[in-house]
């Protein structure tokens, strides 16, 4: 089985990136038509799926994060990590994990653009 990122709308319309096993692409996504879902955008390929393991990242990062930080150039990826690194260290919990408030930034940086270099193309 092989771990997939998906972007899909609900009923309602909400886009929801999510983690998807299954052992091809096109199984994950059938797998999430049949629950309703529409619309459907499948960030890993098949020759990516082997190496590419989304699950080691979700405890630093939301799955949207992911697809974010990897169609975005290498210097704004660079910078998404530093803020974080400096941010956790100042604010780091009992566990040594990413703290809430880290999470926050870095999704509000992502969410507005304001990384300070390497801006996503269009």
């Amino acid at each position: 089985m092989y771990e997939y990122l998906l972007t899909m709308s609900n009923s309602r319309g909400r886009r929801k990136t999510v983690i998807a096993e299954a052992a091809t692409a096109d199984e994950a996504i059938r797998r999430f038509e049949a629950k309703g879902a529409s619309n459907i955008v499948l960030h890993t390929d098949e020759l990516a799926a082997p190496f590419f393991k989304p699950s080691a990242l979700v405890k630093q990062f939301r799955p949207e994060q992911i697809v974010y930080l990897r169609t975005t150039g290498p210097l704004a990826f660079s910078w998404v990590l530093a803020a974080g690194h400096s941010l956790t260290n100042s604010r780091t919990t009992s566990t040594g994990r990413w703290s809430e408030a880290t999470d926050s930034a870095i999704t509000e940086a992502l969410a507005t653009r304001k990384c300070p270099i390497g801006r996503k193309r269009t």
